[in-house]
């Protein structure tokens, strides 16, 4: 993990967009894709208003745009304690320590950008009396974790594949393939005849009697109920 070291890696990070919040701390987010420092942009080849134009050594040396972070594949981070919102510096260096400490641990999900965690607002000096307690400790490092566990699961929930309505459509068709007894609203499983079929897989029909779905059996039970209509007196 990179640390930010200058004003213009800061405003850089600062200027993208909030994506973490808790009571006291606020994390900022930029890509570190295009970023170059302003302050070091080509010399202009005309001088000042009323200074003339610049001198030809000058022009042949122009100023090359500074890189704001040279290192693109790794994460960047930043801590900015008001002293506003806390006035000593004892409490200053800690909740700083605090916010690289926890990022460290928090590195391997993040992803490589510019971050900034920036204190808020103040932790009131009635509950934490002294400068940099244990319980002061405490609270500045529970908050911290929130703010990064909540960008990470953010991140893992946007990695995670979404099912679409068109992939799970497909799905049940192959399940439908798998399985050509699909159950109908009624509870009752229906094969690929539209005929209603019991758990013991014979076709029943509208009458809820059981029919045999060969027809030779049909057959062999016509020929002997006219059999036995012939011997009757």
């Amino acid at each position: 993990m990179q640390r930010l070291k200058n004003r213009a890696q800061y405003e850089a990070a600062m200027a993208g967009g909030t994506v973490s919040r808790t009571p006291h701390f606020v994390l900022h987010r930029a890509p570190l894709a295009a970023s170059s420092d302003p302050s070091q942009a080509p010399a202009s080849t005309t001088g000042a208003t009323g200074a003339g134009p610049v001198s030809e050594e000058s022009r042949a040396r122009p100023r090359r745009a500074k890189v704001l972070f040279p290192v693109v594949d790794d994460t960047w981070m930043g801590a900015v304690v008001p002293k506003r919102w806390a006035k000593r510096a004892v409490t200053r260096n800690g909740i700083r320590r605090q916010i690289y400490d926890v990022s460290e641990s928090f590195a391997a999900r993040l992803p490589a950008a510019a971050h900034v965690v920036r204190l808020r607002t103040d932790f009131a000096r009635k509950q934490f009396p002294s400068a940099w307690s244990e319980a002061l400790k405490s609270a500045v490092r529970g908050e911290l974790l929130q703010l990064f566990e909540r960008v990470a699961a953010r991140a893992v929930t946007l990695a995670s594949p979404s099912v679409t309505p068109a992939q799970a459509g497909a799905q049940s068709g192959r399940a439908a393939a798998v399985d050509p007894r699909l159950r109908g609203d009624d509870g009752v499983a229906h094969g690929d005849d539209g005929v209603a079929h019991g758990d013991d897989g014979v076709a029943h029909g509208d009458d809820g009697v059981a029919h045999a779905d060969d027809e030779p059996a049909r057959a062999d039970d016509e020929t002997a109920r006219a059999d036995s209509e012939r011997k009757a007196p």
